[in-house]
């Protein structure tokens, strides 16, 4: 076996024997020594890749995101995609990452995601590129006929994005509607909605 091919396999295998006690035992209860043993892996050859636990678990949260978002990312490609249904997309993984993590092992791996870099710009821009390739799609269709920039309203799409992210609550069909109709008209409303001026 080649050098190189080597170096991969060994990669591959230490972030294999990582992500299986990370994601089952914690992080916390996971060791350097732990992930060595399972991979079968010296140490001192395991840290030529990640010198330090911190980075080891960073790359492990990382690709654990990659996985289970492909589907999503996959799913905006699609010709039926729509705001909503990306949003209660996220919504559902979330949930989804929860069960299968369990609550404290979630709350983990939720705590690398604030304090990495790598991991939170991955999470964002992958949220933000679906964001822009549904405002793509709905002025292709002609869904979408403002004449605010996309940038505006990639803008304001992330804010509301963001914030739907942080809710506990399953969105309503009624909430779902009332936020595609303030997206669609904005605080006008539709023209047959609005009040005729007084006077």
């Amino acid at each position: 076996m080649k050098r190189e091919e080597l170096k991969q396999l060994n990669r591959q295998k230490i972030l294999a024997a990582a992500t299986d006690l990370m994601t089952h035992q914690g992080i916390r209860a996971t060791s350097m020594k732990d992930v060595s043993s399972k991979a079968d892996i010296s140490i001192v050859t395991m840290y030529k890749y990640f010198p330090t636990k911190e980075e080891l678990t960073e790359q492990v949260v990382l690709d654990f995101y990659k996985t289970r978002f492909k589907p999503i990312i996959a799913m905006a490609d699609g010709s039926d995609a729509t705001f909503a249904k990306i949003i209660n997309a996220f919504k559902k993984e979330k949930k989804e990452c929860e069960r299968l993590l369990g609550e404290n092992i979630f709350y983990e791996f939720q705590r690398v995601i604030k304090h990495s870099k790598i991991v939170y710009d991955y999470l964002y821009n992958t949220q933000m590129s679906l964001i822009s390739t549904l405002i793509k799609k709905g002025r292709a269709s002609g869904e979408i006929n403002t004449p605010a920039s996309d940038d505006v309203m990639l803008m304001v799409a992330s804010w509301v994005f963001t914030y739907l992210g942080k809710m506990e609550e399953n969105l309503s069909k009624q909430k779902i509607e009332g936020l595609q109709l303030f997206l669609q008209y904005g605080a006008l409303g539709r023209p047959e909605d609005r009040k005729k001026p007084l006077g």
